[in-house]
């Protein structure tokens, strides 16, 4: 986990997206932003690797600097790549797996996935009939990126599953942010 308590996110979910971005803006791009930060954030960003931890700020950092060095919305570029990198993600032989197993069993591997990336907050998941669920993220005030990225990561999840009509809408709360999720099979 990350030393210094701050929330971090792991280094090979980092290292797989960090591949999307530069195949997005451009290795030039990616290049000139990251020599706009701090050396020691570039290098967290750009080194990390399994055995890493690397802090939300940085990571936000870089989705920052490269929104502002191609002119794009730094939180839109950030839900491109975080899309990108969790198709990828689950489009590997785990797509297989993920179309025939059941609702309950999709949705219950979310947990576990969230506290392996993530170095703080847990996710708790509820299903209130059939074809939707709840899923509750515990951590007061969690940053705007983890919460896009994981409303991404669930929709991403559901889409790899052979879900269709895909619907995650969150709402924040005062001990983190709730996502209502809904989905159908066609």
């Amino acid at each position: 986990m990350a030393d210094s308590g701050e929330p971090a996110i792991y280094g090979a979910v980092i290292a797989q997206t960090r591949t999307a971005l530069i195949e997005v803006v451009g290795r030039e791009a990616y290049d000139r932003a990251l020599a706009t930060m701090l050396p020691a954030d570039a290098e967290a960003y750009s080194q990390a690797n399994a055995l890493d931890w690397v802090p939300v700020r940085v990571i936000e950092g870089v989705a920052r600097a490269c929104g502002e060095v191609t002119g794009r919305d730094w939180q839109a570029l950030n839900d491109e790549v975080s899309r990108l990198g969790s198709r990828r993600a689950f489009g590997t032989v785990w797509r297989v797996f993920l179309r025939f197993t059941s609702d309950e069993a999709l949705m219950t591997r979310g947990p576990t996935l969230f506290g392996k990336t993530y170095s703080h907050g847990r996710v708790h998941l509820e299903f209130s009939e059939h074809c939707s669920a709840r899923v509750a993220l515990e951590w007061p005030n969690p940053p705007d990126l983890v919460v896009r990225t994981l409303r991404i990561a669930i929709e991403e999840l559901l889409l790899a599953g052979a879900r269709s009509r895909v619907r995650v809408n969150v709402e924040r709360s005062a001990r983190g942010a709730v996502y209502h999720c809904a989905w159908s099979f066609d």
